[in-house]
C-alpha cells in the first residue's frame, strides 16, 4: 500500500469518526432539549391558569359591581318613590311615583317584588300609631258651646259621646287628630300605591312567573299575588290605558301598539282560573272609609278591545292604508299583526259574552 492511499485512509477515518461523535453528542442532548420544551410548555400552562384565574375573578368582580348597581338603583327608586314631593297628590295619576316605580320593576328579581308587596301589605293592615301620638282633649275642648264640624273641639266632643273614657280626675280624653288621621291614612293610600305601581309596571314574564311560584306551585306568598294582580289590574287600567292612553285618540301604530299590549295583559289577569278570588281588602286605615275594597271585574279589558278596535275604523286604517297593502312595509305589518290581534280577542269576547266589537 502507498504512502499516499494509507495517508488518505487516516484522514477519512478521522473525519467519520469526528462526524460519529458529533452525531453522537448531539443525539445525547436531545433529552436535554427535550425537558427545556416540556418546562417551556408547563410554564405556558400555567401562566394560562394563572390569566383563566384572572379572568375568572374579573368576571366575579364584575358580577359583583353589575350586582351593587343594581341594588343601589332599587333603593334610590324606592326612596323617590315614596318621597314627600312625589306623592302628595295622587289623582288623577300618581305622576311623580310612576317613574321611580318603572325604574324599580325594571330591576327587581321575583322574591323582592313579592317580599316588598307582602310588606307594605302588612303596614297598610297591621301598623298602628302609638297612643302617645294621640291629642288630649282638654275640658275646654269639651265644653265648646259652638263645635264647628271642622275644628278638634267637635272631634274632642265626637270622641267624649262615642267613647265615654274621659277621665274622671282630669276630665280629659285622649284622640287622635283628624289631620294626624289624615296623614297616616295617606301614608298608608301611598304604599298601595306604589304596590299598584310597581305591579302595574312589572314585565308579564315576572308576572307569570309569580304566579307559577305562588299559586300554582303553591307558594308561601299565594294572598300577596292575589293583591299584584288585582292592583296590576288596576294601575293597567285606570292610569295606563283610561287616565294615559285612551285619554287621547289611538292615531298611530305606537299608540295601537301599546293599548293591545296593556290590554292582553289584563286578558291575562281575568282568564286565570283562579280570577274571581283576585281581590284587595284592607282594613287598617284609620278611618274605615279610607280602606281599599276592589274586586277584579272579569270584563276589565272588554271595553278597551272596543275602543282599539274602532281606532281601525275611525281613521288609523285609512291614514295607513297603503302601508296595510304592503306586507314589505314594517308599519304596515305591524298594523296588520294589531289587527289581527284586535280581531281575534273581539271573536273571543263574542263567543263569551255576546260582545259586539269587530268593526268590518
Amino acid at each position: 500500500m502507498s504512502r499516499n492511499l494509507i495517508l488518505k485512509l487516516t484522514m477519512l477515518t478521522s473525519l467519520a469518526f469526528g462526524a460519529l461523535t458529533i452525531s453522537a453528542c448531539g443525539f445525547l442532548s436531545m433529552p436535554d432539549k427535550m425537558d427545556q420544551t416540556n418546562g417551556a410548555m408547563a410554564s405556558m400552562q400555567q401562566k394560562m391558569d394563572t390569566t383563566n384565574t384572572t379572568t375568572a375573578a374579573m368576571g366575579s368582580k364584575m358580577d359583583q359591581t353589575n350586582e351593587s348597581i343594581r341594588k343601589q338603583t332599587l333603593e334610590v327608586a324606592l326612596d323617590h318613590l315614596l318621597a314627600k314631593e312625589n306623592t302628595t297628590y295622587l289623582s288623577p295619576a300618581p305622576t311623580g311615583m310612576m317613574p321611580w316605580a318603572q325604574a324599580f320593576a325594571d330591576n327587581m328579581h321575583e322574591d323582592e317584588f313579592v317580599q316588598l308587596v307582602y310588606l307594605y301589605m302588612q303596614e297598610i293592615n297591621e301598623v298602628k300609631p302609638p297612643d302617645s301620638m294621640k291629642y288630649t282633649c282638654t275640658l275646654a275642648d269639651l265644653a265648646d258651646p259652638n263645635p264647628n264640624p271642622t275644628d278638634l273641639t267637635d272631634a274632642c266632643l265626637k270622641a267624649s259621646q262615642q267613647a265615654k273614657k274621659i277621665d274622671p280626675t282630669t276630665k280629659t280624653i285622649k284622640i287622635f287628630t283628624p289631620d294626624f288621621i289624615a296623614s297616616v291614612d295617606h301614608d298608608k293610600t301611598v304604599k298601595y300605591y306604589a304596590v299598584m305601581a310597581i305591579s302595574g309596571f312589572a314585565s308579564q314574564k315576572m308576572i307569570a312567573e309569580t304566579v307559577k311560584t305562588e299559586v300554582s306551585n303553591g307558594g308561601q306568598y299565594n294572598d300577596t299575588v292575589l293583591t299584584i294582580l288585582d292592583a296590576r289590574a288596576m294601575f293597567l287600567h285606570d292610569i295606563l290605558l283610561e287616565n294615559t292612553l285612551l285619554n287621547h285618540p289611538l292615531d298611530d301604530p305606537g299608540k295601537l301598539a301599546k293599548a293591545v299590549e296593556y290590554d292582553q295583559d289584563l286578558d291575562y289577569i281575568a282568564t286565570l282560573p283562579f280570577a274571581s278570588d283576585i281581590a284587595v281588602n284592607t282594613h287598617g286605615m284609620m278611618d274605615p272609609n279610607d280602606d281599599i275594597h276592589d274586586q277584579l271585574d272579569l270584563r276589565v279589558s272588554v271595553p278597551q278591545w272596543v275602543r282599539i278596535d274602532q281606532a281601525f275604523s275611525s281613521g288609523l286604517q285609512q291614514k295607513y292604508k297603503d302601508a296595510m297593502k304592503s306586507p314589505a312595509d314594517p308599519t304596515g305589518a305591524n298594523l296588520l299583526q294589531l289587527k289581527a290581534t284586535t280581531e281575534k280577542a273581539c271573536q273571543a269576547l263574542n263567543a263569551w259574552d255576546g260582545t259586539q266589537c269587530v268593526q268590518k
